[in-house]
């Protein structure tokens, strides 16, 4: 791999001047010379065609404004895959397509002179930016590519699996202690305590791929949850939160808020109370589909959805001296 591992140490370098030229490249110089250095690119699918004065080049990478390479597969002009990333390739590939969770670029070597740079979507609702590193053992030029947002994706399905879940009870979620009637009274001292007042449902989404809704932009669509009823079984609910990364904490049932304890302070006592809380689990299993709405591309992904909702309490009474 010639010059392979040095282009990776002096590459943030040589991304501040694209157009420097090596030493010896008095015998070389614009013999390849790409017709633009930089580009912005519409992600409609139109291609942008790169022209060069001569054909003694190739194509050795595609990297971040960092210096990063992005992994992609490659190909050679038989639309043979050679592998999944250019710089374990040897140069001499002639086709590229990007790895990416919301952009879809394709970058190809045509007729040996020309350079054919496509994006059909770019659904992260921002600009995409890269490099592609182009030449010989005696020059290298790096095309700045921009590509432009797209439409992006939207969701048609999230399929819950309520036979197939994870599942545990009597977690420990917390205690509070507080004190009633700080002042002690002539006369005993009745009141209700709510155990359910404070508490709620939380709700989070879990994912197994690396950051799947970044495809739908910056508006996340809402999704319903599942809840279990008092014997345990799973059902799909009609309430609804945005599908994101967040924790959710949803209001309990109006039963739950009405359970009430009563309790009595005897007369010059004050009265401490200590509650305690345990939540049920439930990890519920679901795939996602979504598809682009112009593209008509599917795409899939999975997860699991996790639920702690309430599932007893204690509560003590306590007379203060």
């Amino acid at each position: 791999m010639k010059n392979r591992y040095l282009l990776s140490v002096v590459m943030a370098g040589l991304l501040a001047l694209p157009g420097l030229i090596s030493c010896n490249s008095g015998v070389f110089v614009d013999d390849f010379a790409p017709s633009a250095e930089s580009i912005s690119l519409a992600s409609d699918g139109h291609a942008q065609v790169i022209d060069f004065k001569a054909d003694n080049w190739d194509i050795f990478g595609v990297y971040t404004l960092t210096g990063e390479t992005i992994r992609g597969d490659v190909y050679d002009a038989d639309g043979q895959w050679l592998g999944s990333d250019p710089m374990n390739v040897e140069p001499g590939w002639t086709k590229y397509v990007l790895n990416h969770p919301t952009v879809a670029l394709t970058v190809e070597r045509t007729k040996g002179d020309k350079l054919c740079i496509t994006s059909t979507e770019n659904a992260g609702g921002k600009p995409f930016e890269c490099f592609i590193d182009v030449g010989n053992d005696y020059d290298r030029r790096y095309i700045r590519v921009g590509v432009e947002p797209s439409e992006a994706y939207q969701l048609d399905s999230i399929v819950y699996r309520l036979n197939s879940y994870s599942w545990q009870d009597s977690i420990l979620w917390g205690e509070r202690v507080e004190v009633l009637n700080p002042f002690p009274l002539e006369k005993p001292f009745t009141t209700y305590v709510h155990p359910y007042e404070n508490q709620s449902y939380r709700v989070q989404f879990t994912f197994y791929e690396d950051n799947p809704l970044a495809i739908f932009g910056e508006n996340k669509p809402e999704v319903p949850v599942v809840d279990a009823d008092k014997y345990g079984f799973l059902y799909v609910t009609d309430r609804k939160i945005p599908l994101d990364y967040d924790v959710h904490e949803l209001p309990v049932p109006d039963a739950l808020l009405a359970v009430e304890e009563q309790v009595t302070i005897p007369a010059h006592y004050s009265c401490q109370i200590r509650s305690i809380w345990w939540y049920e689990y439930f990890g519920v299993d679901f795939r996602l589909y979504a598809s682009h709405p112009r593209t008509g591309r599917k795409r899939e992904f999975s997860g699991t959805l996790d639920l702690h909702k309430p599932q007893a309490y204690d509560i003590y009474f306590a007379p203060l001296d």
